[in-house]
């Protein structure tokens, strides 16, 4: 029974650290006496309740015999009726267009190194991370003093950078400058990061762009690690764009400089970065893809507005230029 009540917490812990869901059976040490059964469930009960995301306790008439309504079996084969029709479809579409199978099965080698990120983790170099992010807020501190002295003292502020616009913009650049639904001068993270080569923004911009990677990637990124050791969460189509997705940490959306060096990579492997969207196949077959489900690609195109865009505004029923990166 102590062995088994030490497992709770920590499978608990491996439960909320992978973010794992649908039906999971607990295989304990079996235990002759009920009161110790009962002592065990009473942990896993107790141990669940501090998580904040809604769980229940497994269904069992029998400690020695795990029950599953026939509901619940329906449930968990969900996933596997989907994926087997899913394929169903590609492979008759591959029939009909061979020339994608290609991309298909390059998309689907990505599957297992993914996996393997998400359940063996990625260790952080934290040296090199703590180096990381004192270079970053030594970045701020002097970006700050910089923007003091030319006027701006308070750079997070709405109202204040709107006026610091309104001063540094020439008439031409402020009447094609991004606005606000009320008209105002905007001042979103994607405008301000645009004026990295503005004569008189270029500081603005910097501080801007630094202090979001000191937000997303700087002390945050070692409170998700354990033991040093980060999980990061795929989803191979979970976006509602029908995209890959990752988080806890977003490893797709990295910095592109001076940061990738405080991943290490497990001995005897190396981390490949890459866009798929350069690469022509895949980008052929998400043309396709989008073609086959919305027709106006064809006139997005001529027009110059992005496939990805438009693919996400399709899907989401929002129109393209509201669309974010």
């Amino acid at each position: 029974m102590k062995t088994n009540l030490e497992a709770v917490k920590e499978i608990v812990r491996q439960i909320r650290l992978r973010d794992l869901g649908g039906i999971i059976v607990l295989d304990f040490i079996d235990m002759e006496e009920k009161k110790n059964r009962q002592k065990v469930f009473g942990a896993v009960e107790q141990e669940l309740r501090k998580d904040r995301a809604p769980s229940k306790a497994l269904q069992v008439s029998d400690w020695s015999r795990t029950v599953l309504l026939p509901e619940q079996v329906i449930y968990a084969a969900l996933d596997a009726v989907a994926a087997l029709q899913l394929q169903t479809r590609f492979e008759g579409w591959f029939i009909e267009a061979p020339e994608y199978r290609r991309p298909y099965a390059f998309l689907r080698s990505l599957i297992y190194p993914l996996v393997r990120q998400q359940s063996h983790g990625i260790r952080l170099d934290l040296e090199a991370h703590n180096a990381v992010c004192a270079e970053w807020q030594a970045h701020i501190a002097d970006a700050v003093a910089a923007l003091a002295a030319d006027g701006l003292t308070n750079p997070d502020g709405v109202r204040a950078k709107q006026e610091y616009l309104a001063a540094k913009l020439t008439p031409e650049e402020a009447a094609v400058w991004p606005t606000t639904a009320t008209g105002a001068l905007s001042t979103s993270r994607d405008a301000l990061a645009a004026a990295e080569g503005h004569p008189t923004l270029a500081t603005l911009a910097e501080y801007v762009n630094v202090s979001a990677r000191l937000a997303n990637f700087g002390y945050k990124l070692q409170e998700l690690a354990v033991d040093g050791v980060l999980y990061p969460s795929y989803q191979i189509a979970g976006m509602i764009t029908g995209r890959y997705g990752c988080g806890k940490p977003n490893l797709q959306n990295q910095p592109r400089d001076g940061f990738k060096h405080v991943y290490v990579a497990p001995e005897g492997c190396k981390f490949v970065t890459g866009d798929l969207a350069q690469v022509d196949d895949v980008r052929r077959l998400r043309q396709t893809l989008l073609q086959g489900r919305d027709q106006r690609h064809a006139a997005s195109q001529q027009l110059g507005v992005s496939i990805g865009r438009q693919l996400s505004g399709g899907i989401i029923d929002g129109i393209c230029a509201m669309v974010g990166k």
